[in-house]
C-alpha cells in the first residue's frame, strides 16, 4: 500500500476505516397479509417466529446490483450504453427448530401464495412484505449508564446499526428440500429464495455517530425515552428517503 503499513494500522484503529464484521446482522420478514388473515396460531405466535427468523439465520445473501447493456456500434470504437437494472435474488439460509416453526412458515406462505390445489394464485398486495436486513456493529458511542447509589459507575456500551437493506414486495419462491440420514448427526437447515420489486440500500446514523475513536459518547440513563434511544441507535427502520418508494 501507498501509505505503509502503519497508517494503515493507525487508521484502522481510529475507526476511520475499521472494517466492518460478516457476523453481527439482523434480519426482519414481517408476516403478509395472507398469513396475517389466515393463520391465528402464527400470527399469535409472531414473537416467537420473529426472534427464530433473526436468531436463526445462519447465514443470509443480501442482493447486488446489475446494470444491463446493449451494444452500438456508429462510427469507429463499438460501445455500451445502458438499457436498466436487474437485481440478484434475496436469500436467507435458516437452522430449522424442533417444531419446525420456519417449514410451517415459509411452506404456509408459499401455499397462500400459489396454491397446488387450484390453478390460481392468490392477490398480489396479500401476499407480499417488505424484508429489511440490518448491519449491525460493536461499541457504538451510546452508552447507557445503570448507575445507583448502591451501584455506581455501571454503564454498558451497546451496539448499533449501521447499514440497512430493503426489499420491498417481497415473497418466497424457492425453498430448499430436506436430506435425512443414519450417519453422523447434523443440523437441519432451510435455505429460502425470494423475489422482490426493488432494494434499496441506506447507511444508518453514520453522519451523527461516525465511527471514530475521538467521536464523544452519548449517555442515556436507564434507556429512558426509547424513541429518542432508537433513532439515536438507527433502530428506526422506516427510512421513507432512501426507499422513495411507496
Amino acid at each position: 500500500m501507498r501509505q505503509g503499513f502503519a497508517a494503515f494500522a493507525d487508521s484502522v484503529k481510529s475507526g476511520i476505516y475499521e472494517p466492518a464484521r460478516s457476523n453481527l446482522y439482523e434480519v426482519r420478514i414481517p408476516l403478509p397479509q395472507c398469513i396475517w388473515m389466515n393463520e391465528p396460531n402464527i400470527r399469535s405466535n409472531q414473537t416467537k417466529l420473529a426472534m427464530g427468523i433473526d436468531m436463526l439465520a445462519d447465514s443470509v445473501t443480501v442482493p447486488g446490483r446489475r446494470v444491463t447493456t446493449q451494444q452500438v456500434k456508429d462510427v469507429g470504437q463499438q460501445r455500451n450504453y445502458a438499457t436498466g437494472q436487474v437485481s440478484n435474488q434475496f436469500s436467507a439460509e435458516f437452522i430449522i427448530t424442533k417444531d419446525m416453526m420456519h417449514q410451517e412458515y415459509f411452506d404456509r406462505w408459499m401455499n397462500y401464495t400459489a396454491s397446488d390445489a387450484e390453478n390460481r394464485v392468490t392477490f398480489y398486495d396479500e401476499y407480499i412484505t417488505n424484508i429489511m436486513v440490518l448491519k449491525w456493529e460493536l461499541a457504538s458511542s451510546v452508552v447507557v449508564d445503570h448507575s445507583t447509589p448502591e451501584c455506581p459507575f455501571n454503564h454498558t456500551r451497546l451496539n448499533r446499526t449501521s447499514a440497512v437493506w430493503q426489499m420491498y414486495g417481497a415473497f418466497p419462491t424457492d425453498m430448499s428440500e430436506h436430506s435425512f440420514n443414519n450417519g453422523q448427526a447434523d443440523l437441519v437447515k432451510l435455505n429460502v429464495s425470494f423475489k422482490y420489486e426493488r432494494m434499496r440500500f441506506d447507511t444508518v446514523m453514520n453522519d451523527v455517530l461516525p465511527w471514530k475513536a475521538e467521536t464523544p459518547d452519548t449517555v442515556v440513563y436507564n434507556l429512558g425515552g426509547m424513541p429518542e434511544v432508537a433513532d439515536i441507535l438507527g433502530l428506526n427502520m422506516a427510512q421513507p428517503d432512501a426507499s422513495n418508494f411507496s
